[in-house]
């Protein structure tokens, strides 16, 4: 299995909100809102500049989602594939990465 990282979406969801990362053509985007469905940050993030316009706390997240990616999916084997019926979700204390 291949994953095709030049069109993916991730998204991050917590008791504070959610936060979506979009990579379409290999262009990343980041839409935030609050608990409350409110937008925080919609705009791209390619480039320093860009993510320097994302709000601090949003940024720190995305930092983190950043760092978690990268370690565990980019370098990660192809996942087995679960047995049938099996339902298999992720544990992120409080979190939930779709």
């Amino acid at each position: 299995m291949a994953y095709d990282t030049a069109n993916a979406r991730l998204l991050f969801t917590d008791a504070t909100g959610k936060i979506e990362i979009a990579v379409k053509d290999g262009h990343r985007t980041l839409l935030a809102t609050n608990a409350q469905g409110e937008t925080l940050f919609d705009g791209p993030i390619d480039t320093a500049e860009q993510l320097s316009d994302v709000p601090d706390d949003i940024r720190k997240k995305l930092e983190w989602i950043e760092s978690r990616r990268k370690t565990e999916l980019v370098d990660a084997p192809e996942p087995a594939a679960p047995l049938k019926g099996e339902l298999v979700e992720p544990e992120l204390a409080g979190a939930f990465i779709q």
